[in-house]
């Protein structure tokens, strides 16, 4: 509890319950779609054999098309993550207990304020943790614990925010967590065609150049790196969204920044068109 002044304090609430809550209901309602969609043939996994599911300290590096990227690379992991259930009971009923508490202490009492926490205390190895734009993480409060804060230059983000958010991952990555870095920055039709790679026969672009952070944070940790490559998913209603998943890459810690950005590159070129 943190006392504001002499008539108010501000209580954090909904910090660990709420990421319980859509843990296990909330994404099992979204996977169970994804999977009759697959089922429907509407979504296709291709090698799926290559996701590395007991292993931590991985950065996942999907393409970006589309608003529903965000939505489907998350849960590539389930149901992998309920092999944590029994351990988060007693998380579960204790954070119930306190949640009621503070909730009833900011109902009966006017002077009290609630806020939602900041997800210091939340982290699931098993539950990939997206990077997300702080400008869109705005609408999605309640997502901390599946999401972190990056406010990137280009959005006036400060070098003291990009290495806060830098240092974040670094920490996730060594507790043996995973995180989900959509290194292009953006979607592939919000930049001009400088930032753009091209298909050589059609000449159209077909995936965005990578941030240079990215290539950093992968030097720095020497995380593996899981290329995902989506297709289809700026179409989503209309067509058959692909998700391709490469094999792992490994760089040691400490290898230039250049040698990084190539190879993958090169990787996630390959990877499109197999």
């Amino acid at each position: 509890m943190e006392t504001v002044n002499k008539k108010e304090e501000e209580i954090v609430v909904f910090n660990k319950f709420l990421f319980f809550l859509i843990k296990y209901i909330g994404t099992p309602i979204i996977c169970v779609s994804l999977l009759l969609l697959e089922g429907a043939k509407r979504i296709e996994f291709k090698h799926y054999e290559r996701l590395p599911l007991w292993e931590g300290n991985i950065i996942i590096l999907p393409n970006h098309r589309s608003w529903w990227d965000v939505v489907i690379v998350p849960h590539i992991y389930f149901p992998w993550w309920f092999r944590e259930l029994l351990r988060d009971l007693l998380d579960l009923g204790k954070e119930l207990l306190i949640t009621v508490y503070r909730v009833s202490r900011w109902i009966i009492d006017e002077r009290v304020k609630i806020k939602i926490g900041n997800g210091a205390n939340i982290f699931s190895p098993d539950v990939p943790i997206t990077a997300a734009d702080k400008r869109n993480l705005r609408y999605f409060p309640w997502l901390i614990g599946f999401i972190f804060r990056v406010n990137r230059k280009k959005h006036g983000g400060t070098p003291h925010e990009r290495a806060a958010s830098a240092r974040f991952a670094q920490r996730v990555l060594k507790r043996n967590g995973r995180i989900i870095d959509f290194a292009e920055g953006g979607r592939l039709n919000r930049v001009g065609d400088e930032q753009k790679i091209f298909d050589i026969a059609t000449r159209k672009p077909i995936l965005r150049v990578l941030e240079p952070g990215f290539c950093e944070l992968v030097s720095i940790t020497g995380a593996k790196v899981l290329i995902v490559i989506l297709t289809g998913t700026d179409k989503f209603l209309w067509r058959k969204v692909t998700i391709k998943i490469g094999e792992p890459l490994v760089f040691p810690v400490g290898t230039p920044s250049e040698l990084i950005r190539d190879a993958i590159d090169r990787a996630r070129i390959n990877l499109y068109y197999e």
